[in-house]
């Protein structure tokens, strides 16, 4: 059983009315809800130990997260980079939400969240859904009109137009996190500090989503650890300051020079704001992850690179969901990957 999900105790419906196909789906989610009482505290704590952490005069990767080996692409054993054995596991990414932007659809952004909650789709798409361990948005999910922030006092109506991007924002994640763990990123455009690494957006932003544990607001960059698989991420910011310096042909080759330079960020804080850090380096990879992943790009792309010593690592493009309706799904299996593409047209 997957240690790394958590339910909120919410209450399947009766199967009374319920079509055969919702039926399958609330039964694969009952047949997890015991295993999953007893390790929502080990995820908790362990998630608090992989995290940036708070506080200024700390803004340092936890040692276990991503400090080991000096080689190219850190050092990883053959054995451990991959199980191809088990059932099928997923997480979904998604970023550039840009709720509250002019082209940002709402409906295509629930559609989403029915998708993957299992309330779309035949039984088969309902499966998979049943076998998502996790939801990542890597930022830039709310866009407030920058005419409000002037440094002027703001009227109620003002005020009510600046909040209410990130109330309907709640309301959607809501339903996500009402059934499946979900971690938010802040970005470019999101309610959190400018300079890396970016704090969590606060909790009180969300409070409806909030009120169940599997929610989490994480920093920027993000690691974490599911199934002894090791995901490091940022919302973008690294991999757009590396255009002023350099050229590539796409943005996943920007990415995967950041891997082989063993640095996150090579252009902090020339370009690119950062705390600045006197004794560490808060963006040195010395751990190889298995999984590397950059929101808000401008089109899907996805690579698998082979290490000198023989570790694998998935690189992933994720689009923003405003422009493109594209989300991102991973098989932590066997690191697979597919896009899911959403969208909506509204006729006059």
């Amino acid at each position: 059983m997957y240690d790394s999900i958590e339910q909120c105790g919410n209450k399947t419906q009766p199967d009374i009315g319920v079509s055969p196909v919702m039926s399958n789906y609330n039964s694969s989610r009952k047949k997890r809800q015991h295993s999953l009482k007893q390790t929502n505290t080990k995820r908790n704590k362990d998630r608090k130990e992989k995290h940036w952490l708070r506080t200024p005069s700390s803004y340092l990767v936890n040692s276990e997260s991503l400090l080991e080996d000096k080689s190219a692409l850190a050092s990883v054993t053959r054995d451990s980079w991959i199980c191809t054995q088990g059932e099928d596991k997923y997480v979904v990414f998604i970023s550039g939400l840009s709720v509250g932007k002019s082209s940002s659809s709402p409906l295509q952004f629930q559609l989403f969240v029915d998708h993957i909650t299992g309330h779309l789709g035949d039984a088969k798409e309902q499966n998979i859904a049943a076998q998502i361990v996790q939801v990542v948005i890597a930022g830039n999910s709310v866009e407030v009109p920058h005419g409000l922030l002037n440094g002027q006092n703001l009227g109620s109506k003002d005020q009510s137009r600046l909040f209410e991007p990130i109330k309907e924002l709640d309301i959607l994640l809501t339903q996500i996190a009402a059934s499946i763990p979900l971690d938010i990123m802040p970005g470019s455009s999101d309610p959190a500090n400018f300079a890396l690494p970016q704090q969590p957006l606060h909790r009180c932003l969300f409070p409806g989503s909030s009120a169940y544990n599997t929610f989490r607001s994480c920093t920027n960059p993000h690691c974490f650890e599911l199934d002894n698989i090791r995901f490091v991420g940022t919302s973008g910011q690294n991999i757009d300051d590396l255009g002023k310096y350099s050229e590539a042909n796409s943005s996943i080759e920007f990415m995967e020079r950041t891997l082989r330079w063993r640095h996150l960020a090579p252009t902090a804080p020339n370009t690119l704001g950062c705390y600045p850090f006197t004794d560490k380096d808060p963006f040195y990879v010395e751990t190889c992850p298995h999984v590397y992943f950059v929101g808000n790009q401008d089109k899907f792309e996805t690579r698998l690179i082979k290490g000198s010593e023989g570790q694998m690592v998935r690189l992933i493009c994720i689009p923003g969901f405003a422009d493109t309706g594209m989300a991102v799904v991973l098989n932590i299996r066997n690191l697979e990957c597919h896009t899911l593409s959403f969208a909506t047209q509204i006729y006059s």
